[in-house]
């Protein structure tokens, strides 16, 4: 539920604020960077530029980013404790915009400790509206609780306050993207995002699923090139030749890897049925192919 201060009477003020309000954001969408880090709890920015390489890590203090709009919502259980919680934050569309250095970094990356990532584009980013969580029952990162799995959720995640999915294709739902332990940012495009994943023969409505099941279930664990996250160690090349040339090992373990390694930390997949491991096999093909 969110959280609403008492609504402003005085019209006048109210015409007031609302005509210097794109003057006053644009003023707000500018923090200063330093250019070393002197706290885990920096957080660290670079851009991604065209060739894939990254730039030169820019930092902002903790105190910065308490700066820029806030929101404050309730959820009736948080996905890393199990537990209600209330979150303050910033939209991640503001975070962007304050960030931001260049047209092209419309997409951002939040990357974990441990390899893990995850990409918002504007897409997402409208439809479910993901916040880059300051505050946790009203404490700073430093006091927040573990996880259930008694991981640190800082030094920063993203949490929404609703998810609802939008996409079901078979066997796969989209999940909401809630990574935890953020300890970098990254502004890229689409292109050097997403893109990267994209088949490189989309004639085939099967392989436009595949494609759409396997960027909403496997990049933010394996990396195709620069995009992608690393926790995995498993590139995507990789990936797809499994699928093809181990087929059948590779839809046992797409849905349930546990069976075969207890330990290892990837999600199974149970409600991935022959049609969805179909559809994922036809577009791992083509990457395989294509390369």
């Amino acid at each position: 539920m969110l959280l609403q201060s008492e609504r402003m009477r005085p019209f006048c003020f109210a015409t007031m604020v609302s005509l210097l309000f794109p003057f006053l954001a644009a003023l707000g969408g500018t923090l200063t960077s330093s250019p070393t880090r002197s706290s885990l709890q920096h957080l660290e920015v670079f851009n991604i530029n065209a060739d894939g390489s990254s730039s030169v890590p820019r930092y902002y203090r903790f105190e910065q980013l308490l700066t820029l709009p806030q929101i404050t919502v309730k959820t009736a259980t948080d996905p890393n404790t199990q537990q209600p919680a209330t979150y303050t934050g910033v939209y991640l569309n503001d975070l962007i915009q304050a960030l931001q250095s260049s047209p092209e970094g419309t997409v951002l990356g939040a990357n974990c400790y441990d390899g893990y990532q995850q990409y918002y584009d504007p897409d997402y980013t409208e439809k479910h509206h993901p916040i880059f969580l300051l505050k946790y029952d009203g404490k700073a990162p430093a006091d927040w609780p573990k996880s259930e799995h008694n991981s640190p959720m800082g030094p920063y995640c993203v949490v929404h306050e609703n998810f609802q999915s939008s996409e079901t294709i078979y066997g796969y739902t989209e999940a909401p993207r809630i990574p935890f332990g953020i300890v970098s940012v990254e502004l890229t495009s689409y292109a050097l995002s997403f893109g990267k994943f994209g088949a490189p023969d989309r004639h085939n409505p099967e392989v436009v699923k595949g494609e759409r099941i396997a960027i909403g279930s496997c990049i933010s664990c394996h990396n195709n090139g620069s995009a992608g996250g690393k926790m995995a160690q498993r590139p995507w090349q990789v990936l797809a030749a499994n699928s093809i040339y181990n087929g059948n090992y590779f839809r046992q373990y797409v849905v349930n890897p546990q069976k075969f390694k207890p330990d290892v930390a990837m999600p199974a997949h149970p409600t991935f049925d022959s049609v969805t491991l179909d559809a994922l096999q036809a577009y791992f093909k083509t990457m395989l192919s294509g390369n």
